[in-house]
């Protein structure tokens, strides 16, 4: 029994100084760190500005809704724990549900209400899917900040009536070439030998000329889950929905752009794998669920 998932998406974003990818000020605005200006005697930090409520570049106390953006701190602090993007929302966003953990995102809504997914102002939703198999196979690893549009809204296409949650992904450093890489491992007290989940994480960023580009690469090997009782976790507990354990998972993504003063045009590619290879079936005849060890 597998459940396999994988996925490739490209995208050519051209920009304007009133675009969603707009550049304001040359290579210096690419950064989203919040401007600052400083005075003779202090500093004083301005507004925050965000491009998914409006398409272009507003301060959020200039836009009449509920928006909010999470962080790269959040983040960091969220790959700590768990590498979801909608365990990440769950936690900062009031009124995202809490995630089901299986990849097949049938609970992930806001307020009730479907959610419309974006990377950099691209929309992932499909009208057969929605937003299952989407949210989960984002690699937080590459994602500079999330911009979170409460409400219904038609901006971008159908699909946001909930709101709108706006992906947007690491620029190019400034320096000629910037590389990273990280390795991280997490597992169970109940069984730490059977349920090592070790993850690499490795980029490299900068400009060449007159482009700039970004690679970033991903891979993670999960094995068996429990819960807090110690007890196994079943790998399929809804029903051919599957999980994130047992299972193999990489993810590539990959930009390149040039800037023309206040324009830019930018070429994104990204591509995701997913394949879990469960150890035993489910016994959905038990309450709660679990795993038939009885069987192989």
């Amino acid at each position: 029994m597998r459940k396999r998932a994988a996925g490739t998406a490209f995208a050519i974003v051209f920009a304007h100084a009133t675009a969603a990818q707009a550049q304001q000020g040359g290579e210096d605005s690419r950064q989203p760190e919040p401007l600052t200006a400083e005075g003779p005697a202090s500093a004083t930090a301005l507004d925050q500005v965000l491009v998914s409520a409006t398409r272009t570049p507003r301060p959020i106390a200039a836009i009449p809704g509920s928006v909010m953006v999470i962080g790269q701190d959040q983040i960091r602090e969220q790959l700590r724990l768990s590498s979801d993007p909608a365990d990440l929302l769950a936690k900062y966003v009031p009124g995202f549900n809490v995630s089901n953990q299986s990849i097949s995102g049938a609970s992930e809504t806001l307020r009730g209400r479907s959610v419309l997914v974006l990377v950099d102002g691209v929309p992932r939703n499909t009208p057969l899917r929605d937003v299952s198999r989407i949210l989960s196979l984002i690699d937080l690893n590459s994602i500079e900040r999330i911009e979170v549009v409460n409400g219904p809204s038609s901006i971008y296409g159908a699909g946001a009536t909930g709101g709108i949650v706006n992906f947007i992904t690491k620029e190019a450093a400034d320096d000629p070439v910037q590389i990273t890489a990280s390795v991280n491992v997490t597992a169970f007290t109940a069984d730490v030998e059977d349920s090592l989940a070790p993850e690499v994480f490795g980029s490299a960023s900068g400009n060449v000329g007159l482009f700039d580009y970004y690679l970033g690469t991903r891979g993670r090997w999960s094995e068996n889950a429990y819960d807090g009782s110690g007890h196994l976790l079943p790998s399929d507990p809804f029903l051919g929905q599957g999980g994130f354990d047992n299972a193999d998972e990489a993810n590539v993504d990959a930009k390149i752009g040039r800037s023309f003063g206040d324009q830019r045009i930018e070429l994104s590619g990204e591509r995701t794998y997913f394949d879990q290879k469960p150890k035993y079936f489910t016994d959905y005849t038990t309450d709660p669920v679990r795993p038939d060890t009885d069987e192989r």
